[in-house]
């Protein structure tokens, strides 16, 4: 593990499920024990496999959530959580395991990293992208569009909130975090104010979602009352949302 402050340098991404167990994590009191070293045998395998990757492309340094985010410290983690979309934006590759399931069994199992509301972004954010499937890989990479409309930039983004809202999410606190990172990105597209959801210089459409539950097949949404966001905001229901 690497203190990165001041550092320049290359790096890739695992965009990962964690699975049924948790994985190797920083935690604390393990920090020191980290920045001596970690031993590949210690690795998960989905953590092995990108670690190889990155050896054979000459990218010296990796960065994986649970191994560089302090897991037991909120601190740590109210640093980190607004440069998600910086981290995953930045890197030379983004290594995307798709199938598995448990990190310490490798690469193939069910799909459900697509299940995740965390990973959206990091795979929108993502400038290049290896996917890791269950018989294949596959290469992603992002072109460059001169000029977007304002109207389509927040249709995109509407699209992006029905996504978002219809995958899982283990901790309701992370729900606006998860996104922070894309918004960040919309905002400063199309230079408009952001709060918990909602785009200023849009608001009449911003208002204009709906619960999942007026729609055949849609499990049930509720609303939590948390303080996390207003009850006009769509975040503050725990379910689907349509615009």
């Amino acid at each position: 593990l690497v203190d990165g402050t001041g550092l320049h340098g290359e790096y890739a991404t695992l965009s990962h499920c964690w699975g049924t167990h948790r994985p190797l994590n920083t935690e604390e009191r393990t920090i020191a024990q980290r920045r001596h070293g970690i031993l590949d045998t210690k690795l998960p395998r989905t953590f092995r496999g990108a670690v190889v990757i990155c050896r054979e492309l000459k990218i010296r340094y990796l960065w994986i959530n649970s191994l560089c985010i302090i897991q037991d410290s909120r601190k740590d983690w109210a640093k980190n959580a607004p440069r998600m979309g910086d981290v995953y934006s930045n890197p030379i590759l983004t290594i995307v395991v798709s199938v598995v399931v448990d990190n310490t069994e490798g690469y193939f199992k069910d799909r459900i990293l697509d299940q995740r509301a965390w990973i959206l972004q990091e795979q929108v954010l993502a400038t290049r992208t290896l996917n890791m499937g269950r018989k294949e890989m596959s290469w992603l990479c992002s072109e460059h569009v001169s000029s977007i409309p304002r109207s389509q930039i927040y249709d995109f983004w509407y699209r992006t909130v029905m996504d978002f809202t219809g995958r899982k999410l283990t901790y309701r606190k992370d729900k606006l975090a998860a996104i922070a990172g894309l918004a960040n990105r919309y905002g400063a597209t199309i230079q408009d104010n952001y709060f918990a959801g909602m785009w200023k210089n849009d608001i009449l459409i911003s208002l204009l979602w709906r619960s999942g539950a007026a729609l055949a097949g849609v499990p049930p949404t509720k609303r939590v009352s948390d303080g996390l966001a207003p009850s006009l905001s769509w975040a503050s229901l725990d379910g689907f949302v349509d615009y």
